[in-house]
């Protein structure tokens, strides 16, 4: 059985591997939507919750809704949370997808 500790650092080390541009991504987009990061763990756990989330779709893929979604293009952002992002990503995704294909997620 895993502690609470374990599972911590397994989530940490999990964060240490994501691409930068997946980060410094996210940190524009909390610009965008006149937001500041409030700390650290905020941006890692809102990148878990994605990853997670969405498993199978690419940094790439990622970085392209993120862009989309806080310049407005799926509604106005009200508070930018991995809820809002979520729904970014699945906006940007029905975006991209034809209804034969079958979404990475």
């Amino acid at each position: 059985m895993e502690t609470s500790q374990n599972l911590q650092h397994k989530q940490d080390n999990n964060i240490q591997i994501f691409d930068s541009k997946l980060i410094t991504s996210l940190m524009i987009s909390f610009e965008r939507v006149g937001e500041i990061a409030k700390s650290k763990e905020q941006i890692k756990s809102i990148i878990s919750d994605v990853k997670n989330e969405f498993p199978k779709v690419s940094d790439e893929d990622l970085i392209k809704a993120l862009k989309k979604g806080s310049l407005g293009n799926y509604g106005k952002t009200y508070k930018m949370c991995s809820q809002e992002v979520c729904i970014w990503i699945r906006q940007y995704l029905k975006s991209i997808v034809r209804p034969t294909d079958n979404l990475p997620m």
